[in-house]
């Protein structure tokens, strides 16, 4: 339901600051029940400070846009790396990574509102697409958008990715921070055998794979496993959740000493190494090389930037810069048009092609343009048509003040 871009503000024309821009779609917009939810998305995020959780800068609306303004983390998702890999990733960046969303989690479960208040939050969505990892080497847990809290009424909707799904959302029973180590234990799973493990062709069958489907130690898949490393992940995939990890903290700990046992290096070192070398190809934002949606930007103000986010492919950002590039000749088409149509006096139009006795008779007939016809007029500033393109003001009028709009909902590279 919501779109994510990277976005850029600068203060005082020399401060640039890079931030992920999430909105909610213009067709949901007006609806109470995504507002809500979206704000409460926010609320909750806001109220988790961990360094491993992607942090919400600011919450707002423009022009009727609700939205978000997060960190933005250069680097790739986790479900990005494996994709890119197109085979197993270093087994210490791997658990670096897992203990790094497992951290973010914990920090999650143990927020609290502003009065002190517990939260009881539970993410409900762990994913591969939703563990943002850095070039830095740091992991964070991001996407709270189908969290729950105690502020909830229903814990029974059937909402998120459902090959991750927990039995107990399966049957929609209660949910606490133990599904969500149900869920860390999949992607674990997934991550050290490059298999999927509950996924079938349709959700019927992915949800009976989950209810009582095989669930093998990951070491008959990747014998290269350690012991201690598969039996932390078995237990986090225990269907009795009183058998599982009582808190995300705890798997943690449990694969930090499984690792030790191991003799496995879970430094950050490893983890920067591997994005760099998998996402190296792509510009950093700010970078010479890295792309931008036209002419500066104001003091104050946002501009959306043609590059999508780390979490998409690099044929997007072709896709994108191709399509900002024809769209900003469309309009200069059209200014060149309207321009010559003030100053050259209209020419009566040519006869119908139709009228021609050699013409097939069967070929529709085409006319040419009527020079009378009115031209469209020229897009706003912000516009989807010009990014960035500002209409010059006529001599001796005064020049409207520039006002900051939402992301163009034209080209979204990200969301739900």
């Amino acid at each position: 339901m919501a779109e994510v871009w990277l976005a850029r503000s600068r203060a005082q024309g020399r401060f640039v600051h890079h931030c992920a821009l999430k909105v909610l779609r213009s067709s949901v917009t007006l609806e109470p029940r995504e507002r809500a939810r979206f704000l409460r998305e926010a609320e909750i995020a806001a109220s988790i400070h961990h360094a491993n959780v992607v942090d919400v800068i600011d919450v707002g609306e423009a022009d009727g846009v609700l939205y978000q303004a997060m960190t933005f983390v250069d680097g790739d998702s986790l479900a990005g790396l494996l994709r890119r890999a197109k085979g197993p990733l270093p087994l210490g960046a791997v658990l670096a990574v897992v203990v790094d969303a497992l951290r973010g989690l914990h920090a999650a479960h143990e927020a609290r509102a502003a009065d002190g208040t517990p939260l009881d939050v539970v993410h409900r969505d762990v994913s591969p697409q939703n563990i943002l990892v850095g070039r830095d080497g740091l992991a964070r847990i991001s996407d709270f958008g189908i969290a729950l809290s105690r502020i909830d009424e229903s814990t029974g909707s059937q909402i998120g990715k459902f090959s991750y799904f927990a039995p107990e959302q399966v049957e929609r029973g209660r949910l606490d921070r133990r599904t969500d180590v149900f869920a860390t234990g999949i992607v674990l799973w997934e991550a050290l055998t490059g298999a999927r493990l509950f996924k079938r062709d349709d959700f019927v069958d992915t949800f009976a794979a989950i209810r009582a489907g095989e669930i093998p130690d990951p070491r008959t898949v990747t014998p290269a496993i350690p012991a201690p490393v598969a039996a932390v992940v078995m237990k986090a995939l225990d269907r009795e959740p009183d058998r599982r990890h009582a808190t995300a903290a705890a798997m943690a700990d449990a694969l930090v000493d499984a690792a030790a046992e191991a003799e496995i290096d879970l430094g950050r070192a490893e983890v920067a190494a591997t994005v760099e070398r998998l996402r190296g190809n792509v510009p950093t934002p700010g970078s010479p090389d890295a792309p931008t949606a036209g002419p500066g930007v104001t003091d104050g103000t946002t501009d959306v930037m043609s590059r999508p986010p780390v979490r998409r492919g690099a044929w997007r950002a072709a896709a994108v810069g191709g399509g900002l590039v024809l769209l900003a000749s469309t309009a200069i088409a059209s200014i060149t048009l309207q321009a010559g149509r003030r100053t050259a006096a209209p020419s009566p139009p040519p006869p119908a092609l139709a009228s021609d006795p050699a013409r097939d008779p069967a070929t529709p007939s085409v006319r040419a343009p009527d020079p009378a016809a009115a031209v469209a007029p020229l897009p706003a500033s912000g516009s989807a048509l010009a990014p960035g393109h500002r209409p010059q003001p006529r001599r001796g009028s005064t020049p409207a003040p520039h006002t900051p709009h939402p992301p163009y909902t034209a080209n979204p590279f990200g969301g739900r």
